[in-house]
């Protein structure tokens, strides 16, 4: 299936009141067992920045290096965690076992994405930390991948420095394409351009990988620890529960123009059946509301193809 007519078509809309008041546009690219593209949706080879959906693949790039770690550590190192206490617990273990502290970590101190977490610690007197930050686990990673190969730790975010320099040579090799450009993610980590076709090759590459390569290592444990991979209550993690064999969900929200966040979760689950020859049945149940107050207020649609469901 192809659908590309020099703009990326609308894949949600936003429905109040019967009044369509904003509309998401998107691309969808899918790929068979064997690499062909057999689904492009809009235009799956324009370059993007695929944010925290890289981590997966800088964590291979850690382990190709060197780094030992598995289960729910591995995770951890791959995870836009939620800043609980577990996701503490396992970011001081990597540090330790490098000998450094926290107090290396270069990510910007922020609050848990977990509210409840960060109420309590309000609630404590504490304030943001570098720990708690959904990346930690990430850069614990990394800064015990400069230790193990004996790199400067003050400046492991610099897209120059060695490690960051092995990473972009990973994702480069996982996703069979030369990187457009290099930014800088939220956390401060160099951040590596793909086209969505180049992502799904990755991705591809991670769960087909022979088992005990690094790539099979880091699928492997984001399937069997979700929980470290995001968190105990985020929807990613019940998606990942629902979706056997599933390697990563990431919750990815941007701004739209009138300011309002636009979530991921109804598209998540329902690009699938949009993109099968005929739409599927309507549910019997309501449809899911937005409002957050006992009124409801508003539909998410789902199109794709000229096709149109309200959910």
């Amino acid at each position: 299936m192809t659908i590309f007519n020099d703009v990326n078509p609308v894949v949600a809309e936003v429905v109040r009141s019967g009044f369509t008041e904003s509309r998401h546009r998107g691309a969808v690219a899918g790929l068979a067992a064997d690499g062909t593209q057999v689904i492009a949706v809009g235009n799956t080879a324009a370059p993007f920045f695929p944010r925290s959906a890289n981590k997966p693949l800088q964590a291979t790039a850690l382990l190709r290096r060197g780094l030992d770690l598995d289960g729910e550590l591995l995770a951890l190192a791959a995870a836009s965690h939620s800043g609980e206490d577990f996701h503490v617990d396992g970011v001081r273990k990597i540090l330790s076992g490098a000998g450094l502290t926290e107090d290396d970590l270069r990510c910007p101190p922020s609050w848990p994405l977990d509210m409840e977490v960060a109420r309590r610690l309000i609630a404590r007197g504490e304030g943001m930390s570098r720990i708690r930050m959904n990346c930690s686990g990430k850069h614990a990673a990394m800064l015990a991948t400069c230790v193990l190969n004996g790199w400067p730790t003050g400046s492991y975010l610099a897209p120059e420095h060695p490690l960051q320099q092995a990473v972009r040579r990973t994702v480069e090799n996982l996703a069979g394409e030369q990187t457009p450009a290099i930014g800088v993610d939220g956390c401060g980590a160099p951040l590596f351009a793909l086209t969505l076709t180049g992502l799904a090759r990755a991705f591809r590459m991670l769960v087909l990988a022979a088992p005990g390569t690094p790539e099979r290592r880091v699928a492997e444990a984001m399937r069997a620890h979700p929980e470290w991979t995001s968190g105990t209550s985020r929807d990613e993690r019940r998606l990942m529960d629902a979706v056997p064999g599933l390697p990563r969900s990431r919750s990815t929200t941007e701004r739209t123009g009138a300011g309002r966040r636009s979530r991921w979760r109804r598209c998540a689950c329902w690009v699938s059946p949009c993109l099968t020859s005929s739409p599927p049945p309507r549910s019997s149940a309501a449809p899911p509301r937005w409002a957050s107050s006992a009124r409801p207020a508003s539909d998410r649609v789902l199109s794709a193809g000229g096709r149109r469901m309200t959910r």
